[in-house]
């Protein structure tokens, strides 16, 4: 079992509710120690995280409302976390700040990993107060693309704060868009999800629907996948790259930029590396995240 931290933008994407999902319904793989909200409106996020909590029997977990803008530069305040249309007004999670609480919880758990599924503000800014952490704790992050310079979602969300997660010098797992887009579920499965009768089923469902509502395709697995390092790793291909953020550049801003075979002019041989996702069947740990989830 591993300690876990999550720090998610839950609501937008249906993929993070989906990898909440899955961590409580694995209790043998997870003892989940909290978690944070980030992006706008991380209130109404925070509030459908607790819920589902909720939902397992496990209102015990702390869930705070961390940071709604980036670090620096523009940031779309219109953009609204639907999801959280389906708790009908309900948002209760704790008080204090997400920031605050992803600290504190790392103080009490050593070796207790931070797993982060949406933009990285919040993992940036306990970084940025207490450095210690990237010497004491694993992140595993979902974000990033280094077959493409297209920028990612999550990190062109807030490119500063994944710079600075990147160059943290912590032991950095990353599943990007390279793997994570194999990863889908297909009608099946998602079917079979939702017909599966509980009460936390019929919530998923509701959520589901506004997905498929809005986005007019199913699930692509792109946090659950992440998550599925923990009991499946052994089966997933990695490589150890140097990499960075592009921060400044008018069209590649955002981008995850990899370093290697760069002039030692411009990149120190003691820069950090990071462990990048390469292989993963998609088809078959969509399977087996969708069969943790139906449980």
């Amino acid at each position: 079992m591993k300690k876990i931290f999550l720090d998610t933008d839950i609501g937008g994407d249906i993929d993070d509710a989906l990898a909440l999902y899955f961590i409580l319904g694995a209790p043998e793989a997870f003892e989940l120690k909290g978690i944070s909200t980030v992006h706008v409106e991380p209130g109404l996020r925070a509030g459908l995280a607790r819920h589902i909590c909720g939902l397992f029997k496990r209102s015990e977990i702390p869930v705070c409302a961390g940071m709604a803008k980036p670090l620096n530069g523009w940031w779309d305040k219109k953009h609204r976390p639907t999801q959280c249309d389906a708790l009908d007004g309900s948002a209760a999670f704790d008080r204090g700040s997400g920031v605050d609480l992803m600290i504190d919880t790392a103080k009490k758990n050593p070796g207790m990993d931070i797993v982060a599924i949406g933009p990285l503000t919040n993992v940036a800014a306990a970084l940025i107060q207490r450095p210690e952490i990237a010497k004491e704790h694993a992140i595993t992050i979902m974000g990033g693309m280094v077959s493409s310079s297209k920028p990612e979602w999550n990190i062109m969300l807030d490119p500063e704060a994944a710079r600075v997660v990147f160059e943290s010098g912590a032991k950095l797992t990353m599943f990007g868009l390279d793997v994570t887009l194999k990863c889908r579920m297909n009608r099946a499965q998602a079917d079979g999800i939702k017909k599966r009768g509980t009460e936390r089923h019929d919530f998923l469902k509701k959520i589901m629907d506004i997905h498929e509502n809005e986005c007019r395709q199913l699930p692509v697995l792109h946090d659950p996948l992440a998550l599925s390092f923990y009991m499946f790793g052994s089966e997933m291909g990695f490589s150890r790259m140097r990499l960075t953020v592009e921060t400044r550049g008018e069209f590649t801003r955002g981008t995850t930029a990899v370093m290697d075979g760069w002039s030692p002019n411009f990149v120190p041989e003691d820069f950090p590396h990071v462990n990048v996702c390469v292989s993963a069947d998609g088809d078959s740990f969509a399977e087996r995240i969708t069969e943790v989830i139906a449980r």
